[in-house]
């Protein structure tokens, strides 16, 4: 019985001792990416299996001085789309949901499709970014408004590009699409008979105790300043009800690791199997629902960046050996992404 009692301490260590290391080499990687760029605050969460770390460097806002912490708030970005198609997959577990359905069975009768789109795209073609649907313009957008684009999108917005659409020129081809975010939001709010922001609350903040991922009721959290790549001063996206689904939560490295950890329980693993399968892929990239997926040494991992005016974050988790990586940063300039290429590698 003793003998086994060591071998357990035994390999509890050794365990102990290879994710410090892990965790030390990463420190690393942050350090040089700050020796480039000082100013910039990056929150860092780190999941081993059950082992949760927080590495922590620069100011949330640099004229208070108040350091970053894993409670400092950001914004995610397009992040919020991997959170709309957990949603999804959990209609579609219910059966209320079919990813092979198009997605005129599911939308609101207040949009109008033009005939050249009925009947031609699948709920998983929005979620996987192929519906061939345009975009908003969003460089039209920052000319109207430099400091809330996303103010001027409105539901007449989509549908007016629903309404004169005429064809789906790149349809089953990878296109990067916030429209196709927007439209799976209406499709929820339609099932489900509430907003959005109802929605995710329910279905998630609340059952995973993510109390600090934020919807429209942001202002009074201890928030970070952003920064856009000239070092300007950005202001955190106004929440808008319509665009919402597709990019405007805010959070922080300690929800986004709940966040991680509840995708790799067992009981969500029917959920996380529809996110997981690819839909598209080509010789650049491959997408799940809401996730660009890596093969990386017999490993299959599952990330989602975001980007806003000001900040840009990654996240990312590998099922198989149970680990997951948030990286947020106070500075729109690609940081967090070469960050977490560099963790990659180890």
């Amino acid at each position: 019985m003793i003998k086994y009692f060591r071998i357990i301490v035994a390999l509890f260590f050794v365990q102990y001792s290879f994710a410090q290391n892990e965790i030390n080499k990463i420190d690393s990687i942050i350090h040089a990416s700050i020796k480039l760029n000082p100013e910039i605050g990056i929150s860092v969460g780190i999941l081993n299996e059950h082992e949760v770390s927080f590495l922590n460097y620069g100011y949330a806002n640099q004229a208070e001085k108040t350091k970053i912490d894993e409670n400092s708030i950001f914004e995610i970005g397009s992040i919020t789309k991997l959170f709309t198609s957990y949603l999804i997959g959990q209609q579609v577990e219910l059966g209320r949901i079919h990813l092979d359905s198009t997605i005129d069975k599911y939308l609101p009768d207040f949009f109008t499709l033009n005939s050249a789109l009925k009947n031609k795209i699948k709920v998983s073609d929005l979620a996987s970014h192929q519906s061939g649907l345009p975009d908003f313009d969003f460089k039209k957008l920052l000319k109207v408004n430099p400091t809330q684009p996303l103010d001027l999108v409105t539901i007449e917005t989509v549908d007016s590009i629903l309404t004169n659409t005429t064809q789906l020129e790149s349809y089953g081809s990878y296109k990067y699409s916030n429209i196709s975010y927007v439209l799976l939001g209406y499709i929820l709010e339609n099932i489900l008979k509430k907003d959005y922001e109802d929605i995710i609350k329910k279905k998630i903040l609340k059952p995973f105790k993510m109390s600090n991922t934020l919807c429209s009721n942001y202002k009074k959290k201890k928030l970070t300043q952003g920064h856009d790549i000239d070092g300007m001063q950005k202001d955190f996206f106004n929440w808008n009800s319509v665009i919402a689904p597709a990019g405007l939560l805010k959070s922080n490295s300690k929800d986004l690791l709940k966040f991680i950890k509840q995708l790799l329980i067992k009981k969500n693993e029917s959920v996380r199997s529809f996110l997981e399968q690819t839909y598209f892929k080509n010789t650049f990239i491959e997408l799940g629902l809401g996730l660009t997926i890596i093969r990386k040494d017999g490993n299959a991992i599952f990330s989602k960046s975001g980007d806003t005016l000001g900040q840009s974050c990654v996240l990312a988790y590998n099922p198989k050996n149970k680990w997951g990586i948030v990286i947020l940063t106070t500075q729109a300039n690609g940081t967090a992404r070469r960050i977490f290429n560099q963790v990659l590698d180890i």
